[in-house]
């Protein structure tokens, strides 16, 4: 016992993890795991659905009745959202990229479904923009769901994970951090994490390790890449016509910027209260 116990202090002085939070970690991800799917966007060729899609965001499981929580922007403008379970979208093949103007990366990672039973469809039934929350009513009934916490019970300073599809790349993500702000940022109340939150991450649960519960829908990343990047980024540079060869010159830079943003922490993560939704979904 006290040689365990030393094995442990020696791992957190050398380290500075835990062993007993880690083996906490990983449990929850995989307790979670089956509550997470993919909000995804059919790509479709010849005005027929192909099989192929890009992932928008994350949602999961509320209760056993098919309610799901995502980010009000995920879902923007739409009465119904194509969904994929977690571990089915890992099952996916990756067929290269899409360019379109409908997605936010100039290169969106693009799979194919092994089956077209593994997309399932999900209607909008509730939307909170102003906290950019999303309640979803589906026919799947699962085994698990992940419960909504109480967003009063946690403190700057508290564990907590979060659950996403980083980029659109179809493998579940874990990350783990520590809350370092807790309170309203532009009216919404909010928490913010000493990690980093990207495109695809939105909507996914952030669960507090004491708890074992969703504290926060998240939902941003705060922190940009430099406003010359950012002009290029967003088409607003010069050179639009500019080819060299058979090279776009700002397609090339455009290109550049996302693979800075995607391979740099630029920012940190933010999550709306997760009493957000405790209120849409009863509505």
């Amino acid at each position: 016992m006290i040689k365990s116990a030393l094995r442990a202090l020696l791992v957190l002085l050398l380290t500075g993890t835990n062993p007993a939070i880690s083996g906490e970690v990983s449990g929850f991800v995989r307790l979670f795991e089956p509550s997470l799917v993919a909000i995804v966007i059919p790509v479709i060729a010849d005005g027929k659905f192909s099989g192929l899609f890009v992932i928008n965001g994350t949602g999961f499981f509320i209760d056993d009745q098919g309610h799901l929580v995502t980010a009000a922007h995920v879902v923007k403008n739409q009465n119904e959202v194509i969904m994929m379970l977690a571990g089915n979208v890992e099952l996916a093949v990756s067929s290269g990229n899409i360019s379109s103007p409908l997605y936010s990366q100039p290169l969106y990672p693009m799979y194919l479904a092994p089956k077209e039973e593994y997309f399932m469809r999900a209607k909008v039934v509730a939307v909170d923009t102003a906290n950019d929350v999303a309640i979803l009513e589906s026919s799947y009934r699962g085994k698990t769901h992940i419960d909504l916490g109480d967003f009063d019970k946690v403190n700057v300073g508290d564990d907590v994970i979060y659950l996403g599809f980083p980029f659109g790349y179809n493998r579940l993500t874990a990350h783990k951090g520590m809350i370092s702000f807790k309170g309203s940022i532009d009216n919404v109340e909010t928490i913010q994490i000493d990690g980093i939150v990207n495109r695809g991450n939105s909507g996914g649960p952030l669960i507090s390790i004491s708890q074992g519960e969703v504290v926060g829908i998240v939902y941003a990343k705060e922190g940009k890449l430099s406003p010359y990047l950012d002009e290029i980024k967003n088409l607003k540079g010069g050179g639009g016509n500019i080819i060299l060869g058979v090279i776009d010159i700002q397609k090339f830079a455009q290109e550049v910027s996302y693979a800075i943003e995607s391979h740099i922490q630029l920012g940190i993560g933010c999550a709306s209260s997760a009493s957000y939704a405790k209120k849409l979904s009863t509505k």
